[in-house]
C-alpha cells in the first residue's frame, strides 16, 4: 500500500489501497490521539454491551480489558468508517493526506521511543532490585519480575538500551533520517516485543503497535533497501508529497504546531527526569528493612506460621516511605499506601473497603470509602518492631524481627578473571 502511495502521488490508487489507507488513517487517529476523556464513556458503554467487566483504567499494564476494548472499538470504527468513506468519496487518491499521516505516525513513534529511551537513560524504568524482590523465592517471581530484576541489576546495560531507543526517536524526527530511525526502531522493538510476549510483560499491545508503525515507515523505501541488500541496481528515492495548503498562514500554523510538539516533548522529558529525581531523592522509610513476622495475633488469637496456612504473613517490607509490602507464606503479596510518623510511633495504613487502595480503578472509591488505620509501632527494642492496630475488621498484634541479610547480588561487580563460573 505505501509503495503505491509513494510511486504515484498524483495518480489513481488501487481501490484496495484507498480502502486500506482510509482504514489506517481512522484507526491511527483513534488509537494514538483520542484522549482518555473521550475513551472512558466509550469503554463503559462497550463493556456494558458486551457484558464485560472493566475494572481498571490504563496504568502500568497496557494489556488491560480497557486497552483490549480500545483496540476492538478502534478496529470496528475504522472498518465501518473506511467502508462508508469509500462509498461516498469518489477521489482516487489522497497524496497529501497520506503524507500527513506518515508525518503524524513517525512523530508519534518518535515521541514514544524518546520517552522510553529517556526512562532507561535515567534508570527509572527498571529500578535496582528492591528488598521485596530480593527476599522472594525465585519460584514465586513472575516472568515479568525476572525481566525487571535482570534489567534493573545493571544500570550500564539499561543505559545502553536506552541510548538505542533514544537515538531511534531522534532519527525519526527528521524526514531525511526517518528510514534509518525506523530500521533502528525495528531492531530495538523486535527484541522488546519478543520479551513482552515470551515473558508475559503486559505491554504487548503498545509494543506491537510501535513495531508495526516502524515497519510501515520502512516499507516506503522497501525496494531501495532490498536492492541495496541484494546488490541490485539502485532504485530512485521515494518521492514525498509536499504539504502545501495554498494558504501561507495555514502553512505557518503547521510549522508552529511542529515546533510546539518538539517543545512539548522536551518539557515532558524534563518533567519525567525531575519527577524521577524527586522520587529517588526521597528518604527511605523510617522502618527501612525486611522484617520476619515472628508472632501474629488476630483478635487476641495466635496465628502460628504453618505452611498449610499460605495466607499467613511471613514478611513485612519497608522500603519506599509511603508503601508497606506484606508477603505471605505462599508467596502472595499485598501493598498498602502508608504514612509513617516515627517520632509519634504511628503508621497510618490506607485501605478502600477493607482492601489495599488501588489508584487505577476505573471507578475509584469516594473519599469517604477510603479508610485510615492507625497502627501503634513500638521500636524500643533495637532490630525489633511491635505493632498493634486494626485491618480488615481484625485487631492485629505483631512481633517483628529485622532480618540483616546480605545479598551478594547488590555488591556483585565485573570479574575480568573467572576460573569457574558462578554457581547461582
Amino acid at each position: 500500500m505505501t509503495q503505491t502511495l509513494a510511486e504515484a502521488p498524483a495518480g489513481a490508487w488501487h481501490p484496495l489501497a484507498r480502502v486500506l489507507f482510509r482504514f489506517a488513517l481512522i484507526y491511527f487517529l483513534t488509537y494514538a490521539l483520542a484522549p482518555e476523556l473521550v475513551w472512558d464513556p466509550i469503554i463503559r458503554g462497550l463493556g456494558s454491551a458486551l457484558d464485560v467487566t472493566v475494572r481498571y483504567r490504563p496504568n502500568g499494564s497496557g494489556d488491560t480489558t480497557y486497552n483490549q476494548l480500545q483496540v476492538l472499538f478502534g478496529l470496528g470504527l475504522a472498518l465501518a468508517a473506511s467502508l462508508v468513506w469509500s462509498l461516498i468519496d469518489r477521489r482516487t487518491a489522497h497524496p497529501r493526506l497520506a503524507e500527513a499521516l506518515l508525518i503524524a505516525a513517525r512523530t508519534y513513534l518518535a515521541v514514544m521511543m524518546l520517552a522510553y529511551g529517556f526512562a532507561k537513560l535515567i534508570g527509572s524504568q527498571f529500578p535496582a532490585p528492591g528488598l521485596e524482590l530480593l527476599v522472594r523465592p525465585y519460584g514465586q517471581l513472575s516472568p515479568k519480575g525476572l525481566v525487571w530484576g535482570f534489567m534493573g541489576q545493571s544500570l550500564a546495560y539499561q543505559v545502553f538500551t536506552g541510548l538505542l531507543e533514544f537515538a531511534a526517536g531522534l532519527l525519526l524526527l527528521w524526514r531525511r533520517t526517518t528510514t534509518v530511525g525506523a530500521l533502528l526502531t525495528i531492531a530495538v522493538m523486535s527484541n522488546v516485543v519478543m520479551l513482552n510476549y515470551c515473558f508475559d510483560i503486559p505491554v504487548k499491545l503498545l509494543s506491537s503497535h510501535l513495531l508495526l508503525l516502524a515497519v510501515i515507515l520502512v516499507a516506503r523505501d522497501g525496494r531501495r533497501l532490498v536492492a541495496a541488500l541484494l546488490g541490485l541496481a539502485p532504485t530512485e528515492a521515494v518521492g514525498h508529497q509536499p504539504l502545501h495548503f495554498g494558504d501561507r498562514k495555514l502553512h505557518i500554523v503547521t510549522r508552529v504546531l511542529q515546533s510546539l510538539t518538539l517543545l512539548g516533548l522536551t518539557g515532558f522529558l524534563a518533567q519525567v527526569g525531575w519527577q524521577w529525581h524527586l522520587e529517588s531523592s526521597l528518604p527511605p522509610s523510617p522502618y527501612y528493612g525486611i522484617y520476619e513476622v515472628e508472632e501474629l495475633r488476630e483478635d487476641g488469637e495466635l496465628r502460628p506460621a504453618v505452611l498449610a496456612d499460605g495466607e499467613r504473613w511471613r514478611w513485612l517490607v519497608f522500603e519506599h516511605p509511603s508503601v508497606l509490602t506484606i508477603i505471605q507464606l505462599d508467596g502472595g503479596s499485598a501493598y498498602y499506601l502508608v504514612e509513617a510518623d516515627a517520632a509519634a510511633g504511628i503508621l497510618t495504613v490506607h485501605t478502600s473497603s477493607g482492601k489495599p487502595f488501588d489508584q487505577f480503578l476505573l471507578d475509584p472509591p469516594a473519599p469517604a470509602e477510603v479508610v485510615e488505620h492507625r497502627w501503634q509501632v513500638d521500636t524500643s527494642i533495637p532490630g525489633r518492631l511491635r505493632i498493634e492496630g486494626e485491618l480488615e475488621g481484625k485487631q492485629l498484634e505483631l512481633a517483628l524481627r529485622r532480618v540483616e541479610a546480605e545479598f551478594p547480588l547488590r555488591s556483585w561487580g565485573v570479574h575480568w578473571i573467572n576460573e569457574t563460573p558462578p554457581s547461582g
